[in-house]
């Protein structure tokens, strides 16, 4: 139960980091609104924070597990602060980056719908835009990575 308490308090400071995020480049800050993104990361793993669109895809699915188990919702919430971050980026003419944010984005919300996640109501066209974003050999690479996760 505590375990599940701390999680959830994970998912809702996710959830108020993307608000700020969303606002902030709504603004047109899109310098801050990427460090928000970063600290929001960093806040889940000292290790390395911020840096999870240059982590391997395998790495990323491993950053939404605790203990043995992968978070769904945990997954979730990551992968709309990425989609959003790639979207940051792309604003900034910084494609080959904003496409490793909508790769891993993808990936966290395919493993996520997987493990039984909770979709919203958009969730199958937020899937389709990340989708479109990529180029076919990375959506063979995430569907291979979410197979063998499975």
């Amino acid at each position: 139960m505590i375990q599940r308490d701390y999680l959830m308090r994970q998912v809702q400071s996710l959830i108020q980091a993307l608000q700020e995020v969303l606002d902030l480049h709504r603004q047109g800050q899109a310098d801050a609104a990427l460090h928000a993104v970063h600290r929001a990361l960093g806040t889940l793993d000292e290790n390395a924070p911020g840096a999870l669109r240059e982590r391997p895809l395998r790495e990323v699915l491993a950053f939404c597990q605790r203990g043995e188990a992968f978070q769904p919702e945990l997954a979730t919430a990551v992968a709309d602060l990425l989609k959003v971050e790639g979207d940051v980026l792309a604003g900034q003419d910084r494609g080959a980056e904003a496409r490793k944010s909508y790769a891993r984005a993808l990936l966290l919300r395919r493993r996520a719908t997987a493990e039984g996640a909770p979709r919203s109501l958009d969730a199958a066209e937020e899937t389709a835009t990340l989708e479109a974003r990529l180029s076919g050999d990375a959506l063979a690479r995430i569907k291979r990575v979410a197979e063998e996760a499975a």
